[in-house]
């Protein structure tokens, strides 16, 4: 009997030490994973956005964040708006389409 619950314990210890393993591999792979989410500005800029940032009581983080935000949906928005000319003569209701949204 001794021997059965030695060979469950050495076997729980193996367990243990494989489980320890693969959380300290985990966890190393993460930290590897992380990427580097800085930000190079040029010091006259960062002293601008600084200056404004303090004014409006932010960070300068949340202007950039903000900022990269605005061109991203600007960049997206414009790609909805871009009709080819090809679709256009193929489709004569997109050339009133752009018409009525030059007017707005």
């Amino acid at each position: 009997m001794d021997k059965n619950l030695d060979k469950i314990k050495g076997y729980m210890e193996k367990l243990k030490a494989s489980a320890s393993n693969l959380v300290t591999e985990r966890q190393g792979q993460e930290e590897r994973d992380e990427e580097d989410t800085s930000v190079i500005l040029d010091r006259r800029v960062y002293t601008m956005l600084k200056q404004r940032a303090e004014h409006r009581h932010t960070t300068v983080e949340a202007l950039v964040e903000r900022a990269v935000q605005q061109y991203i949906a600007a960049q997206a928005a414009e790609k909805t708006l871009q009709v080819s000319v090809e679709r256009k003569e193929n489709n004569p209701l997109l050339y009133l389409d752009g018409l009525t949204k030059n007017l707005d």
